[in-house]
């Protein structure tokens, strides 16, 4: 019989924000790592806030309020003339990290 062990930190209901992005952050991969981190900071831009108030803003905004503030950030992105495989890159980047975060228990 095999024993199912959950990181007590994964779970751990008084989470930040900031926390559960520095653990998405985290991958084995440098590369990967370091796009992940440069795209929440684009996020992080946009809002003109930290990374703690920025995805807290993200994860307490509800679903209206919170695909509001998406589609602002595509617009955004746009704006700045980025690819669309860019922009879909940063948004499923941000959509990864909010699943990681609801994972999370946030």
């Amino acid at each position: 019989m095999s024993t199912l062990h959950i990181s007590r930190s994964l779970t751990d209901p008084a989470m930040t924000p900031g926390e559960c992005v520095a653990r998405w952050q985290d991958a084995k991969n440098a590369n990967t790592a370091r796009a992940r981190h440069d795209w929440i900071h684009s996020f992080c831009e946009f809002c003109g806030q930290n990374v703690e108030d920025a995805i807290g803003r993200l994860f307490s905004a509800g679903q209206v309020n919170g695909n509001q503030l998406i589609e602002s950030y595509y617009r955004w992105l746009q704006e700045r003339k980025l690819s669309p495989n860019t922009c879909a890159a940063r948004l499923a980047a941000l959509r990864s990290c909010l699943s990681a975060g609801r994972r999370a228990g946030m």
